[in-house]
């Protein structure tokens, strides 16, 4: 744990150092952040870095839950893996996500990188909610700390 918060503050350090104009509260590309939302910096940020691109109708959706989908979505641009990721789009590897999804290969690339998991029946449930327990999880997968970490999916 020690490591995972050692590497949270080194991030946080690292990022308010970097003198980038993307932290200006008047630039906004969310047609739902005025600039003064106590969020509204860390949206840009990450909307600059390719990692948030909000919704289709141009909104940030700060009043939203994030899916499951959309959370593989993040953590593979995170991870940057997204070219990869396009590759693996069309094709499927749980019952209930079409192949035709907007988040095929996103969730096929965070499955296979033992990021994301379904749930142990074939399904991987994309448009469920994604609960806390299950973002804590893919967070330290994606920062490599999980070398003993057991999951069990029948516990979400």
């Amino acid at each position: 744990m020690k490591k995972f918060t050692s590497i949270l503050l080194s991030l946080a350090i690292v990022l308010s150092l970097m003198p980038m104009n993307i932290f200006a509260a008047e630039t906004t590309v969310f047609t739902d952040v005025k600039g003064d939302e106590y969020y509204a910096k860390s949206a840009m940020a990450l909307s600059e870095l390719g990692i948030l691109d909000g919704y289709d109708d141009g909104s940030f959706g700060a009043d939203k839950t994030i899916t499951r989908a959309e959370m593989a979505a993040i953590i593979c641009r995170i991870m940057g893996v997204s070219e990869e990721a396009e590759t693996e789009a069309g094709t499927t590897m749980f019952d209930d996500v079409a192949a035709d999804h907007w988040a095929s290969g996103y969730i096929n690339m965070a499955s296979k990188k033992g990021i994301i998991e379904g749930d142990g029946n074939g399904k991987f449930r994309p448009e469920d909610n994604v609960k806390f327990e299950e973002a804590v999880k893919m967070i330290v997968c994606t920062l490599g700390l999980d070398e003993d970490i057991t999951v069990d999916p029948s516990d979400w």
